[in-house]
């Protein structure tokens, strides 16, 4: 099911059965890979949508999942499909805040072992009231924002349309990494890159996946 926003942006929304065992067939996508390694118990999902990004969470087993969406239309209609979805948005470890990103993490004092952007970025977005949002959501600001609020060895997660979109994340976390000391060759180290298409397989269903070695 796809949940679209003013018929420009959308985001899927996956059937579930609110089974943990059904969780599995998540663990190959590529979007999994934050939970893989690495502390998990406390996570920050920006633009969740439809609910695709809270799956990946609930696989991982995070114990504390905290999405935060600035459309409630799409919160509702998660909400409204409760049967089709798993009732994800109202488990009892998934905390959904229908607000501006910028106000939440600006008052919030929690730490977060990822904090997870996947596609929130769209260009049809310039269409749409939306855009101030989402474009904020990418600043040097916003990136120093999100990287103060990660825990020891937390981890910055975004999931970009393409390699355009990929390459000003890159340059704008540099940038929000120098103005906490980090020079640049330095916050190179603290970067990494990994280009779906050449490190995926493709099931029979037509998604894409990664052979994990975890």
């Amino acid at each position: 099911m796809i949940v679209t926003i003013d018929g420009t942006a959308s985001s899927p929304m996956y059937k579930f059965d609110g089974k943990d065992g059904s969780l599995d067939i998540y663990k190959k996508d590529v979007e999994y890979l934050p939970y893989t390694f690495g502390k998990k118990d406390n996570v920050l999902i920006i633009g969740p949508g439809g609910g695709r990004d809270i799956l990946y969470a609930l696989a991982g087993k995070s114990k504390n999942i905290t999405g935060v969406e600035i459309n409630t239309s799409t919160i509702d209609a998660v909400r409204h499909f409760k049967d089709f979805n798993g009732d994800i948005y109202n488990k009892a470890n998934v905390k959904i805040y229908g607000e501006d990103v910028r106000y939440f993490i600006n008052r919030s004092k929690n730490k977060y072992d990822i904090i997870y952007l996947s596609m929130v970025m769209t260009s049809s977005a310039l269409q749409t009231g939306y855009a101030l949002n989402e474009n904020y959501i990418y600043t040097v600001e916003a990136l120093k924002a999100y990287i103060d609020h990660l825990s020891q060895n937390g981890k910055l997660v975004f999931l970009a349309h393409d390699e355009e979109d990929m390459s000003k994340i890159v340059a704008t976390a540099i940038s929000a990494l120098s103005r906490n000391g980090v020079s640049v060759e330095e916050a190179t180290k603290y970067i990494a890159v990994l280009n779906k298409d050449s490190t995926m397989t493709h099931n029979h269903g037509g998604n894409s996946q990664i052979d994990s070695p975890w």
